[in-house]
């Protein structure tokens, strides 16, 4: 994975792979306006050069699927 591939995003107070964010709060997750959570937080996403990267703790919050 490339240092500026999306990895994941952060929403709701936890981490979520790229297929549970788009199911949960649709595609335009990936677009220029923030979208936000149920908190009225914006969703934001996670790179693959962010620091917890790559890290045994690295799954989703909803799946439990690897994000490495």
């Amino acid at each position: 994975m490339k240092a500026w591939e999306i990895a994941g995003f952060t929403a709701d107070a936890d981490v979520w792979c790229p297929g549970c964010a788009v199911a949960t709060y649709g595609q335009a997750i990936y677009g220029d306006v923030p979208v936000p959570d149920g908190e009225g937080n914006a969703v934001w996403p996670v790179f693959a050069s962010d620091e917890w990267y790559g890290r045994p703790e690295a799954v989703c919050g909803t799946c439990h699927g690897s994000l490495v």
